[in-house]
């Protein structure tokens, strides 16, 4: 079908990007395109319509890039469970780079690390089946780096939540004193304060470039 002003029209030929109609057309022909390859990768013969129930588990999901554990959100329904048995908590000296972590796990495939701050992150193993295995020397590891804390995300996650739970207090509004008018504070609290800055901004703290 060719539309009736020709300037308007769009083909794949000619590519006019950011236009919103072009982008429509894309977007539609990608859909189209990934239809047919998911029913040629899962054997469907008939045709794929966009109401087809070989679509339904993919509705209402918005695809989050970037994000490993789980790329989708599902908009219409309760998010599914994360399997998080082969990630653990580390806590380790501030002078310790990557391949020192690295070399805790070394027994087993390569780790994702995702530092926490200078002193903790989480370290996931890359093949997931290896957690048993893990769990197994976890108190050996324990016993032989006696510098570092590791536990498996589900330990961490428990005594965080107990922890947490155990500090939590309610704070009375008749118990919270207020604050003075700024005229009532000391000025020699302030002038002092000025000088030992000499009116500079503290220095901002380098950023430590892992190894």
């Amino acid at each position: 079908m060719e539309p009736e002003v020709p300037e308007v029209g769009y083909s794949d030929d000619v590519s006019k990007l950011h236009d919103a109609g072009f982008d429509a057309y894309l977007t539609s022909t990608v859909f189209v395109n990934l239809c047919n390859l998911y029913g040629k990768v899962k054997g469907i013969k008939e045709h794929i319509s966009t109401d087809s129930d070989h679509l339904k588990q993919f509705e209402n999901k918005l695809y989050m890039i970037r994000y490993n554990e789980d790329p989708c959100l599902n908009l219409s329904g309760p998010e599914p469970q994360l399997q998080r048995s082969h990630v653990y908590h580390i806590t380790f000296p501030a002078e310790w780079k990557t391949i020192d972590i690295t070399n805790i796990f070394s027994p087993f495939t390569n780790v994702f690390i995702k530092y926490i701050n200078d002193t903790s992150a989480w370290v996931a193993l890359r093949d997931g089946s290896q957690a048993k295995a893990m769990n197994k020397i976890l108190p050996k590891l324990q016993a032989l780096h006696k510098n570092i804390i590791l536990l498996p995300w589900s330990v961490y996650y428990k005594d965080t939540c107990t922890t947490n739970a155990s500090t939590t207090t309610k704070r009375k509004i008749s118990n919270c004193s207020s604050s003075p008018p700024k005229d009532n504070v000391d000025s020699s609290i302030a002038e002092d304060s000025s000088d030992d800055h000499d009116g500079h901004t503290p220095e901002k703290v380098p950023r430590i470039s892992r190894g």
